[in-house]
């Protein structure tokens, strides 16, 4: 068995409640949450489409996306 190191990207769409006095306040206490917070404080909507594959780091080296999808299983 082995790691493959993949690096992906994809779009996250998601809504979050913020409690603030004004529209401004909630632009900054948004601006202040790190991004892995704001992800699992936010409710994620789904979303058809698949994340694309940068590349992926093998035993082979590293390679693109569609040389991942033509290695074969095995």
């Amino acid at each position: 068995m082995s790691i493959h190191k993949i690096t992906w990207q994809g779009n996250v769409f998601g809504d979050i409640e913020i409690e603030a006095n004004s529209a401004q306040e909630a632009k900054e206490k948004l601006k202040e949450i790190t991004l892995i917070k704001l992800v699992q404080s936010s409710k994620i909507w789904n979303n058809d489409k698949p994340v694309q594959i940068e590349g992926v780091d093998t035993d082979y080296g590293f390679v693109d996306q569609r040389t991942w999808e033509l290695l074969e299983d095995g």
